[in-house]
């Protein structure tokens, strides 16, 4: 299934280049994506942030003269089909790939991103420990670490008076690495009780076992750092054995703030007012905001539907991927291309959606200070790692569904 997506994607934009008489061989951007498996809906929205950010590139001459092409292949959520997923697209040579998108799944090819010295930009693998990846410098990514999230999650933990608090998490790069960003954080503040889990277990109805110690105490609070279809389980299971947030605070993170997530429960009532976070862009407020708002608009015009978390890291990440490859001037010289991401944050400003103006800017000064639909997007060119300020969103369930209630703006990490 992986290849014949990946070559089905392949012919729809060759096939579209072709319908617009040109001739010009298209330039492919490599993209490992969970397109199946636990991270398909996020898979599937992020893949879609990328062609809305293609087809602009493309509508506005492409480059270094050349159509862009996604040369798109399924990791389904899995260590193994991300190592065959990655491979394959050195094998083909691809200037950049963009991806993977989960924290597990970076980890599991970091050998091969810094043998494979070819430009590898994540969107939404957060991580912490990603930051001292051994990659060689090839590989970044446009989003904040987890450490990051973790403050405002604290912060909100601490605040509604919790005394003691079952951490339920994915035993997994990245529930391991949220759940040690929030406890860190806490600094015993709050009593921790541990529920780590192995998502593929055949069977995860003691997943709450340990909670169940607390769960009448006074002052006792959970939080659920899960995907959606293992997230589906336990949620049920927790409410059948009385958490609910009417009674006990209730937390929630970006794994689980998919709307997906909350359908298949039959009734979500236990977790009404719950409070979870996630990676944001800025506030409508901004000139920042501005951008992003102009992004949803335009990927519901294109969809019919909102852009979920992680859309606009996405967007961002194609446009970086092309700005690399025009501001080195090369799809073969991968040293280049690598340098040229340092070169994407420190000339002109231009924003996002605007490429005549990106081309027209490296023209004239070599490089550009691109400006996103998720904020700033510096980078930094040593580490990889995504530069504040920093966005988070805060959602609740309110009749069922996911609200924002908030961005909280940090500064620092």
């Amino acid at each position: 299934m992986t290849q014949r997506f990946g070559r089905w994607m392949l012919a729809v934009a060759l096939a579209a280049c072709s319908d617009l008489g040109d001739d010009r061989e298209p330039i492919r951007l490599g993209v490992v994506s969970p397109l199946t498996g636990d991270l398909s809906p996020a898979g599937h929205t992020q893949q879609d942030a990328l062609l809305l950010a293609i087809s602009e590139i493309n509508a506005a001459g492409g480059v270094l003269g050349r159509p862009i092409v996604p040369d798109t292949r399924d990791d389904g959520t899995t260590p193994g089909g991300t190592v065959v997923a990655y491979t394959r697209l050195l094998t083909e040579e691809v200037p950049v790939v963009i991806g993977p998108v989960w924290s597990g799944g970076v980890r599991v090819i970091a050998e091969q991103i810094r043998r494979g010295g070819t430009l590898t930009i994540s969107d939404s693998a957060t991580a912490p420990d990603l930051a001292e990846l051994d990659d060689d410098g090839y590989f970044f990514r446009t989003v904040p670490s987890d450490a990051v999230q973790a403050i405002v999650l604290t912060s909100k933990i601490v605040a509604s008076g919790c005394q003691r608090l079952c951490v339920v998490y994915r035993n997994d790069e990245y529930g391991n690495g949220l759940s040690r960003a929030v406890q860190s954080r806490l600094q015993g503040a709050v009593a921790v009780v541990e529920s780590s889990y192995n998502p593929a277990a055949a069977s995860l109805s003691d997943v709450m076992n340990r909670c169940d110690a607390i769960v009448k105490e006074p002052g006792a609070g959970a939080i659920f750092i899960t995907y959606q279809s293992d997230g589906t389980v336990i949620l049920r299971d927790a409410a059948a054995r009385g958490w609910s947030a009417a009674t006990h605070p209730i937390f929630f993170v970006d794994g689980n703030a998919r709307q997906e997530l909350w359908d298949e429960l039959a009734d979500v009532t236990a977790f009404e007012g719950a409070i979870g976070t996630g990676p944001s862009g800025p506030t409508p407020q901004t000139s920042a905001g501005v951008r992003r708002g102009a992004f949803r608009e335009r990927f519901l015009a294109r969809y019919k539907r909102q852009a979920a978390t992680y859309a606009e890291n996405a967007y961002d990440t194609a446009y970086l991927a092309a700005l690399a490859i025009e501001i080195a001037g090369s799809v073969k010289d991968r040293d280049a291309i690598r340098a040229a991401m340092g070169q994407t944050s420190t000339g002109p400003a231009i924003d996002a959606g605007d490429w005549k103006d990106a081309l027209v800017t490296i023209a004239t000064h070599g490089q550009v200070d691109f400006r996103g639909a998720s904020g700033e997007v510096n980078l930094d060119p040593t580490t990889g790692e995504l530069l504040p300020p920093f966005y988070v969103r805060l959602w609740t369930l309110k009749n069922g569904r996911m609200v924002d209630t908030d961005i909280v703006t940090v500064t620092h990490e």
